[in-house]
């Protein structure tokens, strides 16, 4: 369940091709009381329209927190994207 959208792309009125990444919202630190209860530890998707990336982090068990990207959010770094 998608508990809470951080909305971090550049260019706001983009939503052919976006990218998103879920994490548990008990790891966000604005989540006060937030339980951890998702299946997830942090994983990416995309590119996708926004459609699909919201239907790709609503269909994860527990409460996750949707960061949306309209470039690519791992680029430059070690962490490898990890899906559903």
């Amino acid at each position: 369940m998608i508990t809470s959208i951080a909305d971090s792309r550049r260019e706001k009125g983009r939503w052919r091709r976006v990218w998103g990444v879920v994490e548990p919202t008990a790891a966000d630190c604005c989540a006060d009381g937030a339980p951890w209860d998702a299946e997830v530890a942090c994983g990416g998707f995309g590119p996708a329209p926004l459609p699909e990336v919201l239907a790709w982090a609503g269909g994860y068990t527990g409460h996750v927190s949707l960061y949306l990207y309209d470039h690519e959010p791992f680029e430059g770094t070690d962490v490898e994207e990890g899906g559903q």
